[in-house]
């Protein structure tokens, strides 16, 4: 008897809750299900579009910050890093002196720019660069950066032994960083015109108060080091013929790359 009651309850239950999702199936017509699944489709859709947008505007931002353009002419620094660990004596070698240059020691004319008198002096000389990279990293781009540095650099150690006979010694990458600023903001003169004009006038200033002085060299107060403001001097007119030489290329080649 027990049993036959259950059996009724379970089965009254059963039509009670086949009743109630027939009924709701009833009141909602195919139209309206269909419906609330493109609210749904377009839900997910807008919230995923605003997560691409949120993470394209953080990727905008990280690249407003750091530019990643040239950023192959950093490895200069493990280079310099190497070579101010060396030996006094090897770092001397790797000087331009007056003397032994003209004996057959020609690497000179490029090595000294790479060579630093402490390190404190190449620090500061890195952070040049460092920051030469953010404002004109695609000028820099390509190895036009490598190739302006070695233009740079024997033009200077050149014009040293001519123009300079007062110094018998240099060392340091400030005449070639003087240069490399000179080459990259002229290139970047037509795009960035403001920009450009401020650096020039920055290294322009910079150089006729050291040469107002009348001294080819002087001690600088960040570093307590002797300067040869000659090479800056030499490394910005060098770097003019340099941008020169490069938009002449660009001209005859007609390579759109360089209009970067």
């Amino acid at each position: 008897m027990i049993a036959v009651a259950a059996s009724s309850f379970l089965k009254i239950c059963e039509s009670f809750i086949n009743y109630i999702y027939r009924d709701d199936l009833r009141l909602t017509p195919p139209t309206k299900r269909r419906d609330e699944r493109c609210e749904q489709e377009v839900f997910c859709a807008n919230f995923a579009a605003r997560h691409n947008t949120a993470r394209d505007s953080m990727s905008n931002a990280t690249n407003d910050w750091f530019s990643t353009d040239g950023v192959g002419i950093y490895l200069l620094l493990p280079l310099c890093a190497a070579l101010q660990s060396l030996p006094p004596s090897w770092r001397t070698a790797l000087l331009l002196d007056r003397d032994t240059v003209f004996a057959g020691h020609w690497w000179q004319l490029l090595s000294a720019h790479w060579v630093h008198l402490s390190w404190l002096h190449l620090a500061g000389n890195m952070l040049g660069l460092a920051v030469l990279q953010q404002l004109f990293g695609s000028q820099l781009a390509g190895g036009r950066g490598w190739l302006g540095m070695v233009f740079i650099a024997i033009a200077c150690s050149v014009s040293l032994l001519v123009f300079s006979p007062e110094v018998q010694w240099y060392g340091g990458f400030s005449g070639v960083l003087s240069g490399l600023y000179v080459y990259a903001a002229l290139a970047a003169w037509q795009r960035h015109k403001l920009l450009a004009a401020a650096v020039l006038a920055i290294i322009g200033t910079k150089i006729f108060a050291e040469q107002w002085q009348d001294l080819a060299i002087t001690r600088s107060s960040f570093s307590a080091i002797p300067v040869v403001v000659d090479a800056h001097l030499y490394g910005a007119l060098a770097g003019a013929v340099y941008a020169g030489l490069v938009s002449a290329s660009c001209r005859i080649n007609n390579n759109i790359s360089c209009k970067d």
